[in-house]
């Protein structure tokens, strides 16, 4: 159940912030070649994607203010990370559109839900499935793999830069991707009407 209540300090709510400010950390780390930290410190903001739901739950602490902080840290640390290695050419374009339509819809909808978007938007709708942000969460570790490993020529470089990442994670998380949005689309035109 979701707690109307606009307070924005709580431990939930926090760990969305910390998420926002860690995605911009782990550039940095990016930037200047520190890999194995910046990999760290991805593997730790990501657990807090997970636990300020848990935590929200648990204590009682959802709130709409914290469902929008959500989101949009979610999109943050996704779409900069995503933009990252789209940069290095580690990520085709068809990756990304994706995957800003999919954070785009989604932010929409956080926006519904809090209550700052025009009344002919707001219905209610089910929310995103979680295996979208997983599949992104398996792109992204796999990246950083590659990125920490260097360009060596060994089957598990060669595995992950030639198999793993281009024929499967990002062929199933775009259409995942996809599936979402057209989902959001389709439940949006129905309800509607």
């Amino acid at each position: 159940m979701i707690n109307n209540s606009s307070k924005l300090i709580n431990i939930p709510n926090t760990l969305s912030i910390l998420r926002i400010i860690f995605t911009f950390v782990i550039l940095w780390l990016l930037n200047e070649f520190f890999y194995g930290w910046a990999f760290a410190l991805f593997l730790l903001t990501s657990s807090t994607d997970l636990l300020d739901g848990y935590l929200a739950r648990k204590f009682n602490q959802e709130t709409s203010v914290g469902a929008c902080l959500d989101s949009l840290a979610d999109s943050i640390f996704n779409i900069l990370l995503v933009v990252y290695f789209y940069n290095h050419r580690d990520v085709p374009s068809y990756y990304l559109i994706l995957l800003l339509l999919r954070n785009g819809l989604q932010f929409i909808h956080s926006l519904i839900k809090f209550g700052h978007a025009p009344k002919w938007m707001s219905s209610q709708t089910k929310r995103f499935k979680r295996w979208e942000p997983r599949m992104v969460f398996f792109v992204l570790f796999f990246l950083f793999l590659k990125v920490i490993m260097g360009k060596v020529n060994g089957p598990v470089y060669n595995g992950i830069d030639q198999i793993i990442l281009p024929y499967v994670l990002m062929p199933l998380s775009a259409l995942t991707n996809l599936i979402g949005s057209i989902r959001f689309l389709v439940s949006r035109f129905s309800e509607n009407k």
